[in-house]
């Protein structure tokens, strides 16, 4: 299951203009690979079972962490559909088992850095625009 953010970053290279910056987000629980139709066990402090049917989140304020620990921020391509207003939608769903719809997208590599911090919380006047 992957989920792809295409972004223009501006903040690092401010003179020469923008680059294309596509990231791969893969969702995991442990050190084990997040899959629909799959059952997993001894999760969390009340180590319940659970499966997964769906699995989306929203990201905003995204920013790259270099390795000296430069926080480098970035701009979201708005596309109207998966990112809009500063927001990205990150979707796992990957069209098996209990997971209908979506698809694994393919990363593009690019510059090395050390973290990637995200606000994962969306506005309200962004969870009510149409």
């Amino acid at each position: 299951m992957r989920a792809l953010i295409a972004i223009a970053l501006l903040a690092a290279f401010p003179v020469a203009g923008q680059e294309r910056l596509d990231i791969r987000f893969s969702a995991t629980i442990g050190d084990r690979p997040l899959a629909c139709g799959e059952r997993y066990d001894n999760v969390g402090a009340g180590k319940s079972s659970i499966a997964i049917a769906d699995f989306r989140l929203f990201v905003s304020k995204i920013e790259l962490i270099q390795s000296g620990g430069m926080a480098v921020p970035l701009i979201l391509e708005q596309d109207n559909a998966w990112q809009y207003q500063g927001l990205a939608l990150l979707d796992f769903e990957n069209g098996t088992a209990s997971c209908n719809i979506g698809t694994a997208a393919m990363p593009r590599l690019g510059l090395a850095y050390d973290g990637l911090p995200a606000k994962k919380q969306v506005l309200f006047s962004v969870r009510r625009t149409p």
